[in-house]
């Protein structure tokens, strides 16, 4: 994977998950953040500007859809930017898909992970 300068945050509630999301990045010298619920992920992201950021749709607190609206404002009201977004998620209908993209994630990522799928996904966000 060559996805350089990437500031990476995983917002996943799932201990599993989470290393399982985390294992393509470390494998590849990148150290990503760890947020357990999207409250927890919008105040990372405010103390540090991640650029890529995969969000688990259905956590508690706050779901990765609210998280990521938050962000997405919190972005435009400090003229940072916008993050990759790619949500996370296990079940979605076609509907849902075009619901989250225009709450602003960037893709939809189904689990379990495919970690080629995801690389393709991150890439192609990149343009690398």
């Amino acid at each position: 994977m060559n996805l350089p300068d990437l500031k990476v945050l995983i917002a996943e509630d799932n201990i599993v998950n989470q290393k399982v999301i985390s294992f393509p990045f470390i494998k590849n010298n990148i150290i990503p953040k760890i947020a357990n619920d999207g409250k927890i992920a919008l105040e990372m992201f405010k103390e540090e500007h991640f650029n890529l950021i995969l969000m688990d749709i259905n956590m508690p607190v706050m779901n990765g859809v609210e998280s990521t609206i938050e962000i997405r404002k919190y972005e435009k009201e400090n003229n940072l930017k916008p993050s990759v977004i790619i949500a996370v998620t296990a079940n979605i209908l076609a509907e849902e898909k075009e619901a989250f993209l225009k709450y602003g994630l960037n893709d939809i990522i189904i689990k379990p992970i495919d970690f080629e799928k995801m690389l393709a996904c991150i890439k192609k966000h990149y343009k690398i």
